[in-house]
């Protein structure tokens, strides 16, 4: 993608090939394309409806993307090296209906110029499937996670090609997912988010719980499941969550809560042992919920700004809002910079959203993806590139 050029380059740009005979002569010699290591570059006409998309000029830049036609929706972007990026993301039939979902991959070693075709890591032809988020562990393995039936699974992988798969979170009743990538935590302690709630359909639940489990053994297993929040009464919907590690044990977080139009902000001083409830944090995602999904990285100053990337669905718009880790620290939920929202993308229809960002080594330069719903049936994955100088102080 754009991503790995401004690694290279000072610039964020973007170039698609719309000549048919290049991408017939791609497509003619790259047909053992994966494990070549080959990208394919989709059918201009297709690429060009699924690149329509409002971004913010200057701020945003579309790559190229895909459009199978299919509902693909909840991506993750993770790095490989400086010259290579895979995608995760899940493909379904519809937003709700999780029948025979498939987690799939897709590869670039273009900078996101082009892709691979989609390769499956998992699916279930008898159960609900439904892929949910993605990590990797600073150059380390590669995370993804899955709900199959109610339970959550973990698929973990080397080098992006080879995944082993094993449950996380086996529950008998209930429901359990997960929206937030793994982070590393203090100890070189993996820590994984995910949710669950006591009935499948989550008008009927009455409990719900916002958990994180943990690695000690590099993602081979996990234990010790920690609530983070927990509803009892409906009084609060808590599900998916993401976090961030800020050194010294601490561990800030917010929890999408279904029954608020804000997320609540949690902490743990003791690595995740135990934790505190902060309260609503000052911005608002609106009455649609809504993700966050949590970045950290160093200013040119050296310090470490937290990053909040979400989706206001009621104005389809996709933002990012800033605060100093200090700040959060020392402040809790008066620490986030409410005059420092900016919006990222615009999107089609309301459901659609659920962003994922990936940035380069303390650098400005960031890529990204969200998803877009055209119908009940058909969603694109959107991939972009990102230049971070506007909204905070950082290398170039």
């Amino acid at each position: 993608m754009t991503q790995f050029s401004y690694i290279r380059d000072s610039h964020i740009y973007r170039e698609s090939v719309t000549s048919s005979r290049e991408s017939i002569l791609v497509f003619t010699f790259c047909l053992i394309y994966w494990t070549a290591g080959c990208d394919i570059i989709s059918n201009s006409s297709r690429s060009n409806q699924c690149n329509d998309r409002d971004l913010v000029k200057g701020r945003t830049e579309r790559l190229s993307c895909w459009d199978t036609q299919t509902y693909d929706a909840f991506g993750s972007v993770l790095s490989v090296s400086e010259d290579t990026l895979l995608i995760s993301y899940w493909e379904g039939r519809t937003h709700t209906d999780h029948k025979g979902g498939k987690l799939r991959i897709r590869r670039s070693t273009s900078g996101g110029e082009s892709w691979s075709q989609a390769k499956t890591i998992g699916t279930s032809r008898n159960q609900d499937f439904i892929g949910t988020s993605g990590s990797r562990i600073d150059g380390g393995p590669f995370f993804l996670t899955a709900t199959i039936g109610r339970s959550l699974y973990m698929y973990r992988s080397g080098q992006g090609r080879k995944w082993s798969r094993f449950p996380i979170y086996d529950v008998n009743t209930g429901f359990a997912g997960s929206r937030g990538g793994a982070i590393e935590i203090g100890d070189e302690v993996l820590m994984q988010p995910f949710y669950w709630r006591s009935k499948d359909d989550i008008d009927e639940a009455q409990e719900f719980r916002a958990m994180v489990t943990f690695s000690r053994d590099g993602g081979l297993t996990w234990k010790n499941p920690t609530d983070v929040l927990t509803s009892t009464d409906r009084s609060s919907l808590f599900n998916e969550a993401s976090y961030v590690y800020l050194g010294q044990d601490r561990i800030v977080g917010l929890v999408r809560d279904e029954g608020s139009e804000r997320y609540r902000q949690v902490k743990s001083t003791d690595n995740g042992e135990t934790w505190t409830d902060v309260g609503p944090v000052p911005f608002s995602y609106g009455s649609f919920p809504h993700p966050p999904r949590l970045a950290r990285i160093r200013n040119d100053a050296g310090k470490t700004v937290v990053l909040c990337y979400y989706a206001n669905r009621e104005k389809k718009q996709l933002l990012v809002i800033r605060a100093s880790a200090q700040d959060l620290i020392e402040q809790g939920v008066e620490g986030w910079e409410t005059n420092s929202r900016y919006r990222i993308a615009t999107f089609t229809k309301k459901v659609s959203g659920y962003p994922s960002v990936f940035h380069f080594s303390d650098s400005c330069r960031a890529v990204g993806t969200f998803y877009d719903e055209k119908s009940d049936t058909d969603a694109d994955i959107i991939p972009f590139s990102m230049n971070l100088s506007e909204v905070i102080n950082c290398k170039v």
